[in-house]
């Protein structure tokens, strides 16, 4: 195949869960994040392998999915079943030179690594040339998981994609729509009102869902409704300010951990790198409001406020991953985070509430 094409990609927004934010990776409209992607929850995720080897909390931001919630993509479905394994590679090169980014399953079968020889993962094709493949993906080399990386191992690659451990999902070709996506208040007024409350309720699904093409959007919007709406904290999942609850719980069980076997115990990193992002994202958000002429009134005073929120998740994030390296955690250190999340949450809490009003 002396053949090569690489879609561009940009940096995916980083929601925990690579369904949702590979499709970022590939459209990032300001106006349609801004006024709809507000929201965050934790669950309780308990299975084998990298669940078990991370932990077992998600923190995620709720803003759509891969098969059908967001509305300036395109979505397309092969099922395995229809694919030929020997001609795959030249099907994958057809759907990539029509701008079509391919979302699949695949397993990383026999890689040496010491959280499963067999691990089952999403992943990004955006490139093929005669000898690689280019993907966006769970780097096995670094445990990024929104690493780029390139592949022509079988390990790697995709040649196990029809193995019987690779997943049953559908391949999903994912491409930009041509359209313009409007700034929308009232949906953002919704989504402060349902985070200070901590609760999802019927208008945000409304205004959320109401842009999906695909049948599956229906599945995923029962999906979140019955696991979410006019639920508060309940031990499984949690929603908007309840979040930092988790976090706190996260910390105190990592130090427990810690203090029973120092070679072995660390905290999951992932989690703070999600509200980190969360938190820069707030404080753009605000910004690009004011920027816009979409307040009523000047958000000076909030923005400031979203910044030190911001700052404050950047500094949790930092001592974590520096204490990391160091394999040396203390349990002052771990006081010093769970004080820095009650008072971010306190900060939401008050500036949230008078923001809401000034838009």
């Amino acid at each position: 195949m002396a053949r090569e094409i690489c879609l561009p990609y940009n940096k995916p927004v980083y929601t925990y869960y690579t369904t949702i934010s590979f499709p970022f990776a590939i459209c990032q409209p300001k106006d349609w994040l801004y006024s709809q992607c507000f929201n965050w929850y934790a669950a309780y995720h308990r299975n084998g392998g990298i669940s078990a080897y991370y932990g077992n909390k998600r923190i995620g931001i709720l803003t759509g999915d891969s098969r059908g919630g967001m509305p300036f993509l395109s979505y397309e479905y092969l099922k395995k079943s229809d694919l030929d394994s020997q001609l795959y590679k030249e099907i994958f090169y057809e759907c990539l030179s029509k701008k079509k980014y391919i979302f699949l399953d695949i397993n990383f079968q026999g890689y040496s690594h010491d959280i499963n020889s067999e691990y089952t993962h999403n992943v990004l094709l955006h490139g093929i040339d005669e000898n690689n493949l280019y993907f966006l993906g769970y780097n096995m080399l670094s445990r990024d998981a929104l690493s780029p990386y390139e592949s022509n191992k079988m390990e790697l690659g995709v040649d196990n994609l029809f193995s019987d451990s690779a997943g049953n999902e559908d391949v999903i070709l994912l491409s930009q729509k041509d359209v313009k996506w409007s700034f929308c208040t009232d949906i953002l007024k919704y989504q402060i009102r349902d985070y200070l409350d901590s609760s999802l309720t019927e208008r945000y699904f409304k205004y959320y869902f109401s842009e999906g093409e695909s049948e599956q959007t229906n599945t995923y919007f029962t999906y979140w409704h019955d696991k979410f709406f006019g639920q508060k904290m309940n031990g499984t999942f949690a929603y908007g300010l309840q979040v930092y609850e988790y976090f706190i719980d996260h910390i105190k069980e990592f130090w427990e951990k810690y203090e029973a076997d120092k070679s072995s115990a660390y905290p999951d990193a992932r989690i703070y790198k999600c509200m980190q992002e969360h938190k820069r994202m707030m404080a753009d958000r605000w910004q690009y409001v004011q920027r816009k002429g979409y307040a009523k009134a000047d958000l000076s005073p909030y923005i400031e406020s979203a910044i030190e929120v911001r700052d404050d998740a950047d500094c949790i994030f930092n001592k974590l991953i520096k204490q990391f390296l160091k394999r040396e955690f203390s349990y002052e250190s771990v006081c010093d985070i769970i004080q820095k999340l009650e008072k971010i949450r306190k900060i939401e809490e008050n500036y949230l509430a008078e923001l809401y009003d000034r838009l």
